[in-house]
């Protein structure tokens, strides 16, 4: 159960996070990719 309830809340952060912060994501995402193509 309590297992359940971590995995709800961490998507309810995961959710929250991304419409809190998509741009960012975005741009983060970005960076990411240019740097995972350096690699």
């Amino acid at each position: 159960m309590s297992t359940y309830d971590s995995h709800s809340n961490f998507r309810d952060c995961v959710d929250a996070q991304m419409r809190g912060c998509a741009r960012i994501a975005i741009r983060d995402l970005r960076v990411c990719l240019k740097k995972s193509q350096l690699v």
